[in-house]
């Protein structure tokens, strides 16, 4: 209760026979020492009493009470200087307004009450600081009318407390000074003792009778000589405290800072992001207590202004809340009167799921008959020509299913099916009773004239029957519930048009009863289907690649070889499968989507996934024996033998082209494929009638394209290559789920941007299964059949949400160009992919921000990120330029509504000059050609070397050849070249060995002469590098990437590399939380936003310089509103 509501409801009691003397006593003491229970029990109110370790008083507050019918005390809790949620500088404002305040009311206090618990058994740090604090308040003028009360005598037995006791009064610095000025010692035995607390009040009350009102230092201080709260005694302990406290911090920031440095040097990033983080808490702290230092250069009248305004805000904010709860009021009643409606609803929803349940069942037993009728018309298609005739089919239909009901519906749609007009329908009379024997019989000596003269039904009426079949094939699933196809053996060694391939049965995941089955893992190729198949009595279509499987798994049940698929259909689990585009419904959406989120579950469970290649073509079968027999081979033998050795005893020219043409069949450009794979618990590869296990292929994979691929491309013997991403990413995502290894859905876009599928919106769904729980779980709640833009917008938030960095970012663009495909290599030796990545056009997204990546895109990629088969440790990036902060989102929950992202950052420069030209591919080479190199050298010499952060013209040279090589990066890995090994290979081998080089010419005009060959032991800056595939005489940098990027100059004279995109004046951030440096653009439609042109390479700010410019004061942090 407030302290004047409190004292009016006092005084509104008196009556004229009453009056009441004000007695002011304030309870003060360390947090802990009982304050609120003294005041409790004396009032018999609710002081809020605390139990743990945190305080329970946060604010002055003011008890009153009538004792002895004489005396109307107000008892004033205080908070005290050790308090676990506030500053010492707050609980000082606190206490020196409440003091003022109630000294220009010229009310006194009558006496302090200093509590102290007898139970703890030395003075603690926190409890004499409280103690001192409580000193500088009062004044020694005022110890007087103290009383030094000791609590908690019932927890502690009495000599213990009394030796306690008699250590605080002898001890000068503790109450010893106090007591020889005049306090006076007491005891409050209990919490509950109530006899004790009036004993100390009584003796008060007694005192302040006799002595005469003094008040305290900080009421003298701050109403008497009008001083600011730091001016008094009490503020400028306070702010002495504050000033250490800052030193301390400063201190520790130094310290935090130095890690840091040591640990880059070490490249231990978890070290320096540690230190780092710790720094900035410590530069929050320091913030904190400059701002309490500032706050203490009060005067009483401006705390008192702060204090209104503080209570009108409350006023208002009372006076929403109660709006809010008659709103919510209002609301309740208006929902307790939609629920009693729900109600009555969900009766009648009831009602019409079982007349619908009712209706099924009628049309299940004609669906049948229907069946039989549309087989037989499909072998006579000129049946139904003429009116009269159909006529009489219907007449002839209705006669023998005359016990069905609806009949004349299905004769109706019959006729419709057959191309005629609405008024040919026939109304049939159901009381006919003759039925022939036979349908056949009867129809068909009615329309055997018609037959010559009717021509073929065309395909779109086929297609319309097989529509109106696939739709009475299809039941309703719910929850968890699949299909399994239950393969029929008919046989016969080939299936034929129309033939009975077996029946569908709907199964639950998560029952007991689920039979062994085999889950189809292949490609659908193109979307027509005009092969048609019979299952569970019904018609439906199927593409070619599925028909040659089913053809394929029939014909092997009938040969006679053995071994291979000829074994495997023979065993149980062959006798159910899953075939997404049987089992599932293609023209229901909703049942896409709920199956597309049990993907996981059916692949996990089920007892084989079937990895279908294709058929037998091309010496399939002569890689497939390549891939065994390479991967029975022990990695130890590739260890040993060389590569002339390798070449004569492993390599086989025939099987590696063979293998080339396997793998670049059009299953490992299918993105599903890879989820199918990783979640399977066995997958078994299929190529015609060939079997391999995949552990096996992915061994000989490693032997065949991990090793044998370099030594044919460093000896030029590399004739023919495949496009291995897919198995690559297989690969490393079940090395990471097996070791329980996180994997993020932004990783797995990352990885297999080539991979194609249908939809575009299966880009992210593929992927979300396998991805860590948090994530996939946080993705569930998206809808298969909603909007693109809404996909990729709610896949980029679920990762800024969940992993703790703006990685993401690097991927995004705003594209204002497209380039166009063209070739990249001649013939000699090098194979050109017409659909690269780098050339490929991309789907525009109308209206997708900037900081969502558009994953249609094959340009979108991290090219400054982790190696793309970096999978035997964390995807970490090579660079680190946020050092280790964490992310600062302002508006992750209204960022998808707003179109905008609001980070914070620091802007680290901007751009002066960018190349005109690209670095084209040379026709015989994979190196940048010389004019380019050239234009770039230029660029930077325009600057004056005093204007840049370059101490020499050889550190800038430097500083060059890492930029032009993004940081020295050995392609395909995680490790950097040192500089000298980069200054070698630019410079020497590369550029000296083009004897006209203009760019060489140029360098010698400076000085700049040959440069001596580092030992291999030097050639990296980590100390564990695996083995070398190459030698000096190779290159072993190859400039991937670069025809992305386009060579900078900052306005400071610094050197990068950005995207293709980039112009003069782009602004160049590093945002906290992103490992790269980013490029921005202001927007042209929004006053504040910035647009993402890409991730630039900024030599010097890629190991997080840049916030160490901050923390020196150098540069500052600011928020970036990305749009």
């Amino acid at each position: 209760m407030t302290t004047r509501s409190k004292r009016a409801e006092l005084r509104s009691t008196e009556t004229s026979e009453t009056s009441y003397h004000d007695v002011y006593i304030a309870v003060m003491g360390c947090t802990g020492s009982g304050k609120s229970s003294f005041i409790e029990l004396c009032t018999g109110q609710d002081a809020g009493v605390g139990h743990g370790l945190e305080s329970c008083t946060t604010d002055v507050q003011e008890y009153s009470f009538v004792y002895e019918s004489r005396y109307l005390i107000h008892l004033v809790d205080t908070p005290g200087f050790d308090d676990t949620h506030r500053s010492d500088a707050d609980v000082l404002r606190d206490i020196a307004c409440w003091m003022g305040t109630v000294y220009m009311q010229e009310a006194r206090l009558a006496g302090i009450i200093y509590l102290h618990p007898i139970t703890d058994n030395r003075m603690r740090g926190s409890a004499r600081r409280n103690l001192r604090m409580f000193k500088k308040l009062c004044g020694e003028e005022c110890f007087p009318k103290i009383v030094l009360a000791s609590t908690f005598w019932s927890s502690i037995d009495v000599v213990t407390g009394q030796r306690y006791e008699r250590e605080l009064i002898d001890t000068e610095s503790f109450w010893g000074y106090m007591t020889q000025r005049g306090s006076s010692v007491m005891r409050h035995t209990d919490c509950k003792d109530q006899k004790s607390a009036f004993a100390i009040l009584q003796y008060i009350l007694s005192q302040s009778l006799e002595k005469q009102d003094i008040p305290l230092a900080i009421q003298r201080e701050m109403v008497d000589q009008s001083k600011s709260i730091n001016d008094t005694a009490a503020g400028q302990s306070v702010d002495e405290e504050l000033r250490q406290q800052r030193q301390r911090f400063e201190r520790e920031i130094q310290i935090m800072i130095r890690e840091k440095e040591e640990a880059l040097m070490k490249r231990d990033l978890e070290g320096a992001r540690e230190a780092e983080t710790t720094r900035l808490e410590y530069e929050e702290k320091l913030k904190k207590s400059r701002q309490a230092s500032e706050e203490l250069r009060t005067s009483l009248s401006d705390m008192q202004a702060q204090l209104a305004q503080r209570l009108r805000d409350l006023e208002e904010e009372v006076e929403k809340k109660r709006a809010e709860i008659e709103g919510m009021q209002k609301q309740s009643q208006h929902f307790q009167d939609e629920l009693k409606i729900e109600a009555e609803t969900t009766t009648l929803h009831a009602r019409t799921e079982e007349l619908t349940r009712h209706k099924k069942g009628i049309f299940g037993k004609i669906s049948g008959y229907y069946t039989q009728g549309s087989a037989w018309l499909d072998a006579n298609p000129n049946a139904v020509r003429h009116m009269k005739t159909a006529a009489k089919v219907a007449a002839i239909f209705t006669a023998t299913f005359a016990k069905s009901p609806n009949t004349s519906k299905v004769a109706n749609a019959l006729l419709s099916s057959t191309g005629h007009s609405e008024g040919a329908k026939v109304s049939f009379d159901r009381t006919q009773t003759s039925q022939p024997s036979s349908f056949r019989d009867s129809v068909g000596d009615s329309i055997e004239d018609d037959q010559a003269r009717q021509p073929s039904m065309s395909s779109s009426r086929l297609n319309r029957r097989s529509s109106t079949s696939e739709a009475l094939l299809y039941q309703e699933m719910k929850g968890t519930q699949m299909r399994l196809l239950r393969l029929r053996n008919n046989g016969s060694e080939k299936i034929t048009e129309s033939a009975d391939i077996g029946d569908l049965i709907i199964v639950d995941l998560n029952s007991g009863t689920l039979p062994q089955y085999t889950a189809l893992s292949y490609t659908w190729g193109k979307e027509d289907r005009p092969n048609r198949m019979i299952v569970s009595g019904n018609t439906i279509m199927l593409t070619n690649n599925l028909f040659d499987i089913l053809q394929t798994i029939q014909s092997a049940r009938t040969r006679s070889n053995s071994g291979g698929l000829c074994d495997l259909v023979q065993k149980p689990l062959m006798n159910y499968i899953w075939i997404d585009a049987i089992c599932i419904n293609q023209d229901d959406k909703n049942e896409k989507k709920s199956q597309v989120d049990l993907m996981a579950s059916i692949f996990g469970q089920a007892s084989l996934t079937l990895v279908w290649w294709g058929p037998a073509a091309h010496n399939s079968d002569l890689a497939m024996d390549w891939l065994t027999s390479t991967a029975n081979i022990p990695q130890a033998y590739f260890e040993q033998i060389s590569d002339s050795e390798m070449l004569s005893r492993v390599y086989d020219r025939s099987a590696w082209e063979a293998l080339c043409g396997v793998l670049m069949r059009p299953y490992f450009r299918r993105r599903w494929i890879i989820e199918e794979v990783v979640l399977s618990k066995h997958a078994l590869i299929v190529c015609g009638y060939r079997t391999l296990e995949w552990e096996t292929f992915i061994l000989g994979w490693d032997r065949t394209f991990g090793t044998l691929a370099n030594i044919l491309f460093h000896h030029k013997m590399l004739t023919t290559t495949a496009d291995v991403e897919t198995i690559g990413a297989i690969n490393i995502f079940q090395f990471r789920r097996k070791r329980g290894m996180e994997i993020s859905l932004f990783e797995a876009l990352t990885r297999n941007r080539r991979c194609n599928t249908l939809k575009h919106r299966d880009r992210v769904f593929a992927f979300r299964a396998m991805c860590s729980n948090k994530e996939a779980e946080r993705l569930r709640a998206l809808d298969y059949t909603t909007d693109i833009k809404h996909i990729f917008t709610q896949q980029t938030l679920c990762h800024l949400e969940l992993w703790d960095n703006l990685d993401i970012l690097c991927v995004c663009h705003h594209m204002v160009r497209r380039v166009p495909p063209k070739v990249m290599f001649e013939k000699d030796g090098m194979l050109s992919f017409p659909d690269n990545p780098i050339h490929a056009q991309a789907e525009p997204l109308a209206k997708l921000p900037t900081w969502v990546p558009n994953w249609t895109s094959p340009r979108t990629m991290w090219r400054l990120g982790p190696a793309s088969m970096a999978g035997d440790s964390k995807w970490q990036p090579v660079f680190n330029a946020a050092a280790g902060t964490v992310p600062n989102i302002m508006n992750l929950d209204d960022a998808e509504r707003s179109g905008s992202l609001h980070v914070t950052g620091t802007r680290v420069d901007s751009v002066h000059s960018v190349s005109t030209l690209t670095p084209m591919w040379h026709p015989k080479q994979r190196d940048p050609c010389d004019d380019f190199w050239l234009e770039c050298w230029e660029l930077c010499r325009r600057i004056p070397l005093q204007l840049t952060p370059f101490t020499t013209e050889s550190d800038r040279l430097d500083a060059f050849w890492r930029t032009i090589t993004l940081g020295g990066r050995r392609v395909g890995t995680n490790h950097l070249f040192t500089i000298e090994f980069i200054r070698y290979f630019c410079y020497d081998f590369f550029l000296r060995s083009q004897k006209k080089s203009p760019l060489v010419q140029q360098l010698e005009r400076y000085g700049f002469g040959p440069v001596p060959i580092p030992p291999q032991s030097k050639w990296f800056e980590e100390k564990d590098v695996p083995k070398l595939f190459f030698s000096i005489t190779q290159p072993p940098i190859i400039f991937d990437g670069l025809p992305e990027f386009r060579f900078f100059v900052t306005a400071s004279g610094r050197m990068g590399m950005g995207p293709s995109e980039i112009r003069v004046g782009d602004d160049l951030y590093v945002l906290r939380g992103c490992s790269s440096p980013l490029v921005l653009r202001r927007a042209a439609n929004h006053s504040t936003g910035s647009q993402i042109q890409g991730e630039a390479y900024i030599h010097g700010f890629m190991f997080g310089e840049a916030f160490e410019l901050v923390g020196h004061g150098v540069l500052e942090e600011q928020v970036v509103v990305l749009v």
